[in-house]
């Protein structure tokens, strides 16, 4: 609970690198797994040449290669928490039988999908109108009634919260937890006066 409104984390995205080698191999496997996948109702995969897409239960993993086999970096999607990271990666080493040795970068956040509620009506043109003169600063908002049913609000540091009249809330493109959070806490405080 954050200020009388509650936040979800429903999605984190996290990329890394592989090895050429294990990148390698990999492909292979996908490449030979390919006719045994499509009979199984747990894989899903896509393949658009040099890259791949597997849907598996809730995740969805993205192998990216180039042409040449020398840069092989995998995404992974549909995680639920950040707190999931390291057993989604675990276990696409171990569904892919991929030796953790082998991921030769950091394991990056590209992005954390959330959503809640702030519990109350927003008026989005009051919104807009602070948000675009007092904070033009910190926030950068976009908002066409006839268009639109959120006012979409790119905070300069944390990401974007788009906010629906009805009070309720998406967040795009934040980096961390902590960051979700800060935006969540920031608008709250902003539309408490609204």
């Amino acid at each position: 609970m954050i200020r009388d409104c509650c936040v979800r984390i429903d999605n984190v995205k996290v990329r890394f690198c592989l090895c050429p080698s294990a990148g390698k191999t990999l492909l292979k496997k996908i490449i030979f797994w390919e006719n045994e996948i499509l009979t199984k109702p747990q894989y899903f995969l896509y393949t658009k040449f040099p890259n791949y897409v597997i849907f598996q239960n809730n995740l969805v993993y993205t192998i990216f290669t180039d042409f040449n086999k020398t840069y092989f970096r995998i995404n992974i999607t549909g995680i639920s928490s950040a707190d999931k990271i390291s057993d989604s990666v675990k276990d696409f080493c171990l569904h892919f039988d991929v030796p953790a040795t082998k991921i030769i970068s950091d394991i990056i956040i590209d992005s954390i999908f959330a959503s809640g509620s702030f519990k109350k009506p927003i008026n989005l043109r009051l919104l807009m109108r602070l948000l675009n003169g007092q904070f033009s600063n910190i926030f950068k908002v976009k908002f066409n009634c006839e268009t639109s049913s959120a006012a979409y609000c790119r905070h300069k540091k944390f990401g974007t919260i788009g906010v629906f009249r009805t009070g309720k809330f998406i967040i795009l493109g934040a980096k961390c937890p902590e960051t979700v959070n800060n935006l969540v806490c920031e608008m709250s405080a902003l539309i408490q006066d609204l």
